[in-house]
């Protein structure tokens, strides 16, 4: 679908909702927008204003709420990233005795990885953030 007929979508979809008020609303509240960059990210970060951090998996996301409604009914925009394009990951490896070892003293260590990610304070550099 092109940018355009997306466009065209939402205005048909407002023009139902404006002509036949007996429409029931839809829902779920939500629009997911999937970018590729950081720069896209940061973009949309721009131009929605104030948006909340989030992660999922391998997903790190802002989520911009408008306001109307319930907090439950509001709508959300979602703005995806791969969580590698913004974030940094880190595995630290465990070494562990086993949980035998208490019973059976002679079993190896067991080795695991641990991953965590670090993700920025703000997506915006600091001059944007601090101005």
């Amino acid at each position: 679908m092109t940018r355009e007929q997306f466009i065209e979508d939402l205005e048909t979809l407002l023009a139902l909702y404006r002509d036949y008020p007996s429409l029931p609303h839809p829902r779920f509240h939500q629009i997911t927008l999937k970018v590729e960059t950081k720069a896209d990210l940061v973009n949309c970060a721009r131009i929605l204003g104030r948006t909340e951090k989030k992660a999922a998996a391998s997903t790190f996301y802002l989520r911009h709420v408008l306001l109307g409604g319930k907090e439950y009914e509001r709508t959300q925009i979602d703005v995806d990233i791969d969580r590698e394009q913004v974030c940094e990951r880190k595995i630290t490896t465990i070494t562990l005795p086993p949980e035998e070892a208490r019973l059976i003293p002679a079993l190896p260590e067991r080795t695991i990885e641990k991953e965590e990610w670090v993700c920025p304070e703000s997506i915006l550099s600091e001059k944007e953030t601090n101005p």
